[in-house]
Order: structure tokens, then C-alpha cells, then sequence
């Protein structure tokens, strides 16, 4: 699927949102562009979010036009206020979200700020994040509940103003497997072009999480080279 605006908006829109509970819910392989945020969810007090799996996915030109840098947008978000709900099971997979970088989102992937209920089971590998003006990975303003069983390695933080570290506005999770993270410039082929040229850094860098690939390991982004 493709989904975009002729033009970006400032508006916060979004390209895909996931209300209430999400339960075996896949994103997969879909090109996404000039929106403010990429994938929403808004779970409501007492939601699950569980079994979900983002992957192979393109997002380009994050933002909203005129606002400058820090403005509420982002590539994934899962906070809507409501800081009762839970997650479990989240896997984000070779994806490439690319930002305005005039107008960056404070926060690429945001994931909530829950204090109650569970924060469980997240694998976030072979990505790369471009142009975000706060932090590439966050779990949100509340924080209360800590995250338990967190895989979050192999990825490319490009160009992340504040911090390319994961934070975490709680205590750092349990049973957390922080991999080594890149923060180099991914070598597209060119502005509007995504795909990696050879000689890119992201060629073979990644992690094997299933999914098909060329060479002697995955590449990191959406395509494979």
C-alpha cells in the first residue's frame, strides 16, 4: 500500500491508526509519505496491545511543515494519553523512517508511558531513524511501568539531535538486551530514493530476525541491496 499526502500539512494526521486493543496485527511492506506521524495507536485505560509486527515498511518526509524542530509527530507512537494500558509483544523490523529535517518529530518510536499493567516483549532491529530532533526510541512521559524483556540492537540512528541512546523516562528494563546501534549517514541512493547504494553501511549490518535477505546478513532498512 502507499499512503501520502500531495503535500505535508501542518496537521497531526497519520498514515495508519490502531484504536482500543491491537491484537496479531501486522505492517508490513507499505510506503508512507509527507505525513506527521506514520503508525498511531490509541489504546484506551485497560487495552492490550499485544502480538504486533511492523516491518519492511518505508516512511519518508515526518513532519509538519512550518513548525519547526520538536514538534508532536513521529514514525511510531503509542501513547495517547491514557497511561493504563499494556504491550506485549512488539516486534519493529527493517524499516526506514526518515524525517523532515527542517521540521523533525521530537520522537521516532514512542512507546508509551503506561503505569500500570505490562510493558513486555519488545524487539526493535535493523532500522533506521534519520532526523529526529529529541531521542530515535523512547518509552513515554509516565514511565511507571518497567519494561521487561527488551531487545533493541542492530539499528541506525541517524542525525538524532539530543540522544541516538534508547531512553527511558522510568527505570532502564529488565531482562534488556541493549545491541550495538549505529549513527552514521545510511547512504541512499538520493534524496527521494531510500534503497541503499553500494559501498552503504547498512549492507549486511543487521540482525537475522526471519526475514528474507541477500549476502552474508540482513541488511538494515526496508530494502535489501
Amino acid at each position: 500500500n502507499r499512503f501520502s499526502l500531495p503535500q505535508a500539512v501542518n496537521s497531526d494526521n497519520a498514515a495508519i491508526t490502531l484504536e482500543f486493543d491491537s491484537d496479531s496485527v501486522i505492517v508490513e511492506n507499505n510506503v508512507i509519505d509527507k505525513m506527521s506521524n506514520c503508525i498511531v495507536f490509541t489504546p484506551r485505560p485497560g487495552s492490550v496491545i499485544s502480538n504486533i509486527k511492523i516491518a519492511g515498511n518505508v516512511c519518508t518526509n515526518v513532519g509538519k511543515p512550518g513548525s519547526g524542530n520538536g514538534s508532536n509527530a513521529g514514525f511510531i507512537n503509542l501513547h495517547s494519553g491514557q497511561e493504563n494500558f499494556s504491550i506485549d509483544g512488539l516486534k519493529v523490523y527493517n524499516n526506514t523512517f526518515v524525517a523532515d529535517p527542517q521540521n523533525r518529530p521530537w520522537f521516532g518510536i514512542e512507546l508509551g508511558g503506561s503505569v500500570s499493567g505490562v510493558t513486555h516483549n519488545l524487539d526493535i532491529r535493523n532500522n533506521i531513524l534519520a532526523h529526529v530532533f529529541g531521542w530515535g526510541v523512547i518509552q513515554g512521559r509516565a514511565g511507571g511501568v518497567v519494561a521487561d524483556v527488551v531487545n533493541i540492537g542492530s539499528n541506525n540512528f541517524f542525525d538524532i539531535s539530543m540522544s541516538s541512546a534508547p531512553s527511558w523516562v522510568g527505570a532502564q528494563p529488565t531482562n534488556y538486551t541493549a545491541g550495538i546501534n549505529l549513527s552514521v549517514d545510511p547512504a541512499f541512493v538520493s534524496a527521494s530514493d531510500h534503497r541503499l547504494r553500494s559501498g552503504s553501511p547498512m549492507i549486511d549490518a543487521g540482525a537475522n530476525v526471519g526475514r528474507a535477505y541477500k549476502g552474508s546478513s540482513p541488511d538494515i532498512g526496508f530494502a535489501e541491496y
